[in-house]
């Protein structure tokens, strides 16, 4: 008797839970297991930023890595927060200067 038999009669036995389906390498570089997971959220990337990175946390060491490389993230993370703060700065400037656009001189 197969193990999802209890589940859904007419699913194939080889088939893999929702959370598994991560597409590349499918090994962990630091401890070798393929058990891992795709993070919704991350805090340093919000919701985007995995997704964007194709980032990975292994369940058994609970390192990130890159599913489609199988590197570390740790370069992508830092160009992505740098890159972030440079989007917000430059949006900051862009919308200071449409609101203000004689200068800085407000109530002269």
């Amino acid at each position: 008797m197969s193990r999802n038999s209890s589940e859904n009669p007419f699913q194939s036995p080889a088939d893999t839970p929702a959370d598994y389906v991560v597409r590349g390498p499918g090994i962990c570089p630091y401890c070798g297991e393929a058990d891992f997971v795709r993070p919704y959220f991350t805090h340093w990337g919000g919701y985007i930023g995995p997704w964007l990175l194709t980032h990975a946390v292994c369940r058994r060491c609970g390192r990130g890595f890159n599913v489609r490389s199988g590197a570390s993230n740790q370069i992508n993370i830092i160009l992505y927060q740098i890159g972030s703060i440079l989007l917000v700065g430059f949006a900051t400037v862009a919308a200071a200067w449409y609101f203000f656009p004689s200068g800085w001189k407000i109530g002269l």
